[in-house]
């Protein structure tokens, strides 16, 4: 699709086109040179691909006339058929080139079948009114933690070391999942059977959990009496300085017994050594999580570090755009669990 935007006195001509493989190298040249210098997609081919091949190279480029991009887009998909939602994941125009960005956004909504999308971690400064302009809503995921008893905390700045007491429910437990097809054998039916958005289908649980390039997932299955599982839980273990805390990174099938398995948690971050578990969310109960034992990040004056690589000992915010209004989200969705 060809677009022209008016510059001054002149009018600026791109082709907007979905990429190709044969792409790749100059978009992960364009991610060096304009988005962050030495950025991992644009040195690790391998991420880069796990992230962006599916059928096709995910990603929407506009190119000027001498063939050279100018911005890009990319997205990730989840689910499938009728229930297919999209995530935006690196969107980034060179300067100059006006409205070009919101260009890549409306032609990726009117050119990928979708039924929802989103993108976890927008920057609410610079896009805030171009998502608003589309009639796209914006949103803050909200950060919990539950602290470890710990004599000194390291990668936490800690204050207020209230622990909030809670009950074990004794007719759950937590089942390591190790690899895929135990997942499939033990599963219930429901835990695939969600129409809650985003859908996370058996293919987007086995790529971006099990056979993720980089990172290793605790996979962790809530079992119930009847040894059903309809809830499982993702975790990752982040070190720093031979500190650990422990990262619960997305809630896939019944999101509620997330409430009922804090102390079943608790005995996961107390064999690791961590210093507390974190979780980012939107779409679950406030009141729940407050009673489940977790504490709001923001409500007194610990901080929760999110950032890593490098480290920063500060709260962070992510904030978030969707077109669906009740939508579930956690750290896993979009590109925010990704290496640096």
């Amino acid at each position: 699709m060809v677009v022209q935007i008016e510059k001054g006195e002149k009018m600026l001509e791109y082709n907007i086109r979905y990429a190709t493989q044969n792409d790749i190298p100059s978009i992960m040249k364009f991610i060096d040179e304009n988005w962050k210098k030495g950025h991992i997609l644009s040195r690790n081919r391998e991420l880069f691909e796990w992230q962006y091949i599916s059928d096709k190279v995910n990603m929407i480029i506009a190119e000027d006339k001498k063939f050279k991009i100018q911005a890009i887009l990319g997205f990730i998909v989840y689910g499938n058929d009728e229930r297919k939602d999209i995530s935006l994941s690196l969107w980034k125009a060179k300067e100059k080139t006006g409205f070009l960005g919101m260009k890549l956004l409306v032609f990726l909504l009117n050119e990928e079948p979708h039924r929802y999308m989103f993108c976890n971690g927008i920057n609410i400064d610079s896009s805030e009114k171009i998502y608003h302009r589309l009639g796209i809503e914006t949103a803050k995921l909200k950060q919990w933690y539950r602290l470890r008893p710990c004599e000194k905390y390291q990668i936490a700045k800690i204050i207020d070391k209230t622990i909030p007491n809670v009950k074990k429910n004794d007719k759950l437990k937590l089942v390591n999942i190790s690899y895929y097809d135990k997942l499939i054998e033990t599963a219930s039916d429901k835990l695939f059977d969600s129409e809650e958005v985003p859908f996370k289908s058996h293919e987007y649980i086995k790529k971006r959990y099990f056979n993720h390039p980089i990172y290793k997932y605790i996979v962790m299955g809530v079992q119930q009496e009847n040894n059903q599982i309809e809830t499982v839980i993702v975790f990752r273990v982040q070190e720093y300085r031979q500190q650990k805390v422990l990262r619960i990174i997305d809630v896939i099938g019944r999101k509620e017994l997330i409430y009922e398995v804090t102390i079943q948690i608790d005995n996961i971050a107390e064999n690791l050594g961590a210093e507390y578990i974190d979780m980012y969310e939107i779409g679950l109960d406030k009141t729940k999580m407050y009673k489940a034992g977790y504490r709001l990040v923001g409500e007194n004056e610990n901080i929760i570090p999110n950032y890593f690589a490098p480290f920063v000992q500060s709260n962070i915010d992510i904030n978030i755009c969707t077109t669906y209004s009740d939508i579930v989200l956690f750290k896993g969705d979009g590109d925010q669990d990704r290496p640096n």
